[in-house]
């Protein structure tokens, strides 16, 4: 009988795999280890819920709350959004869903190791999961809020489209996007602390430079070429476009975006899994 062998690589061994290398063994380490990322998930993503007094409530009121100051400067005459089809609240509420989906992303790779605390010193297993777990709850919260956005789209007369059968496509840019970045930055903040601090104070600025409580044609010209080169723009854009409107017109940027976030991704997923032991050991 042929016997079967299995190839582990450790961190001095890392740097001199190849690129197909990385992925597959990540992707083989993810699927051995199924069982354990349902476990931390269901720990970290109940137990938080649990500890709210309204519990699994604040994933139907928060995107609902987000929403509210954007409305009131509409009405307040403060915010011009430009000339909507679709009554104002709708636009506003599917627009800051996608936007949290991307934020909680980003943040939650951010603090990749955080939730393991201790285990990461102490057990081993593929940290290669904690992405796929931090990634999850903010996909979960996502999806679990999209229910209360369903019945506010249907009672604003936005009736589903069959585009929305690529939705789960049209996310998966933005969900990569979340993850490099908040990987990149987990990894540099650990050879320049002060850089967390500045990107804290830059990050919620992308928000201002992206098209989600209003349409970019409203704005400057200056205003104007930072959107149009803001890959957010279409990202956060086109979703949210054929939810509402089932059609769009930015699949170009959105090809081209999706594009140059899928070789970042990729870039950041092999940088992250040789430098993994090296920022665990400077953690502990």
């Amino acid at each position: 009988m042929k016997q079967k062998f299995t190839t582990t690589y450790y961190s001095q061994q890392r740097q001199t795999m190849k690129f197909y290398q990385v992925y597959w063994t990540m992707i083989q380490s993810i699927w051995k280890s199924r069982w354990f990322v349902w476990m931390l998930f269901a720990r970290d993503y109940f137990l938080a819920n649990k500890r709210s007094f309204l519990g699994m409530g604040w994933l139907f009121l928060a995107p609902a709350l987000s929403s509210v100051s954007w409305i009131a400067m509409n009405l307040l005459g403060v915010l011009n959004p430009g000339e909507l089809s679709v009554p104002f609240p709708v636009f506003v509420l599917i627009g800051t869903s996608f936007w949290t989906l991307f934020n909680n992303t980003y943040m939650n790779n951010l603090a990749l190791f955080d939730p393991a605390g201790a285990m990461l010193g102490s057990v081993n297993f593929p940290r290669e999961t904690l992405i796929l777990v931090q990634t999850g709850k903010a996909l979960a919260n996502f999806l679990i809020a999209s229910t209360l956005n369903m019945v506010i789209l249907l009672l604003f007369g936005v009736y589903p489209t069959t585009q929305w059968i690529f939705l789960p496509l049209l996310i998966l840019p933005l969900l990569m996007l979340g993850i490099a970045l908040g990987l990149s930055l987990m990894v540099i903040k650990n050879a320049m602390p002060d850089l967390e601090r500045v990107f804290g104070y830059l990050f919620p600025m992308l928000m201002f430079i992206t098209p989600i409580v209003f349409l970019p044609t409203e704005k400057s010209e200056k205003f104007l070429f930072l959107i149009t080169y803001n890959p957010l723009t279409y990202l956060i854009g086109v979703p949210r476009d054929i939810v509402l409107f089932g059609q769009t017109q930015g699949w170009d940027g959105f090809w081209i975006s999706s594009i140059v976030v899928v070789v970042l991704f990729f870039a950041v997923l092999r940088a992250f899994y040789i430098a993994e032991e090296l920022l665990i050991e400077k953690r502990y």
